[in-house]
């Protein structure tokens, strides 16, 4: 069983001649532009082998990747994919419009492939549409953690099902705090470092909950461009920093830090082969990444703006008609909401969303002060987007990097994240 790091959640598992990918993202940026590879890589599905299987493990962009997709040679289309059941009609129908060979596994399901080969599933267990995948191939087991962002009880009971080789786990949590919350420039670092290390502890508790002989950190391959790039270094994913507190802990886990192209490869003999590649994360390569990346990113944006031309009040209209319709069925609280939306020539539109008397207040006049719960600051051009659907995850597109936030405390609210899973399910 031969397992190549291709990139981020991506990842080819070669068993004798069968090959199965992981979650391939590998085409240009996902989060509507806001997150890149980094390390970059040179795969394509034009130069990878084409695999037998195909695994996605939930709809987010940077798993299930729709521009990715769509340079899939034809044959790809053809292939088994296997998939979690999720209850969400827009999950099964987003597959079924692409593929013709589905199979859908429940939570705890087994799929035996072959008499050598099985699947088994995890649904996350805390309510979230995200899911791990266990691999089996005679007596070698390989994990997927992917975005399953489980409860230490749940690895636990995972651990006792059987014995894991190898674990590819997620090691530092992504999102738009504290970076893209306006505050003081040391606060922001202060915060930023907290939200790294702990989720350097839960991932280690992860780890020694399921107990694998190897582990290897993955699906953190991602930084941000243009006016963002000051993100890298506050939302900082060196896995360096993650296998030095594993190494510290002193126990049987080995982590080992895998680049693209590199390998695992478990023997029939119980040896392991293991091509291994310096890791580099340092501000020198990041300037590199940035220099080397910045045409496509160009490109992109340009790509992204040919929308800023469109008549702004229909697109603004239609944005704030699709709240209305979203306050309909949502029951009072108390929270408010101020969306700043800016155009090309600075200036800007605003509105006030109270889910207190589910109202909208549109053209707040300036000798009136409202002091609203969160602020949301973006471009009308990503609002013009949304609208026009060319963010197939909605406004949650928005939540690494699209938007710029100010809150009234420095913690997140129950109210606050309420509001976060109500705007991210509304249907632009």
């Amino acid at each position: 069983m031969k397992i190549t790091y291709i990139t981020h959640a991506c990842v080819m598992v070669e068993i004798n001649k069968l090959k199965i990918l992981t979650d391939p993202w590998l085409v240009g940026p996902s989060w509507g532009g806001s997150l890149w590879h980094f390390p970059t890589h040179n795969f394509t599905p034009q130069n990878l082998p084409t695999p037998d299987i195909i695994y996605f493990s939930h709809g987010h962009d940077d798993h299930f990747n729709n521009e990715t997709i769509k340079k899939f040679p034809k044959k790809w289309f053809e292939k088994l994919i296997i998939a979690p059941n999720f209850k969400e009609k827009w999950w099964k129908d987003s597959l079924k419009a692409k593929f013709k060979k589905i199979k859908y596994l429940n939570h705890n399901e087994i799929f035996k492939f072959d008499k050598e080969l099985s699947f088994q599933m995890f649904l996350n267990d805390k309510g979230n549409i995200d899911s791990s995948l266990k691999l089996r191939f005679k007596n070698r087991t390989c994990f997927f953690q992917t975005d399953n962002i489980m409860s230490i009880k749940e690895a636990r009971r995972i651990s006792k099902l059987g014995k894991i080789d190898v674990a590819f786990m997620m090691p530092y949590l992504t999102g738009i705090f504290p970076a893209f919350y306006k505050m003081r420039k040391e606060e922001m670092i202060k915060l930023g470092e907290k939200k790294k290390n702990s989720s350097i502890k839960y991932c280690y508790d992860l780890v020694k909950s399921l107990k694998p002989d190897y582990l290897v950190p993955y699906a953190t391959d991602i930084a941000t461009l243009g006016k963002n790039f000051y993100a890298n270094f506050i939302h900082n994913n060196n896995k360096k920093d993650f296998q030095k507190f594993i190494e510290r802990k002193n126990f049987k886990t080995k982590s080992l830090i895998l680049s693209p192209g590199d390998y695992l490869n478990f023997r029939e003999d119980n040896k392991i082969q293991k091509k291994i590649s310096k890791y580099k994360f340092n501000s020198r390569e990041f300037d590199k990444f940035k220099k080397k990346t910045n045409y496509s990113f160009s490109k992109y944006q340009k790509n992204e703006m040919i929308l800023e031309s469109l008549e702004k009040k229909p697109v603004i209209n239609s944005f704030i008609n699709k709240i209305k319709n979203g306050l309909k069925k949502i029951n009072k609280y108390n929270f408010t909401v101020l969306f700043l939306i800016k155009y090309k020539d600075q200036k800007e539109t605003s509105f006030l969303v109270n889910f207190g008397s589910k109202k909208i207040i549109e053209n707040i006049p300036k000798n009136k002060l409202y002091i609203p719960k969160l602020i949301i600051f973006t471009e009308f051009y990503k609002i013009a987007n949304l609208i026009k659907k060319k963010y197939p995850m909605n406004f949650m597109t928005f939540h690494n990097g699209a938007i710029t936030c100010q809150r009234d405390s420095k913690e997140l609210s129950r109210n606050e994240d309420k509001f976060w899973m109500w705007i991210y399910n509304l249907p632009f």
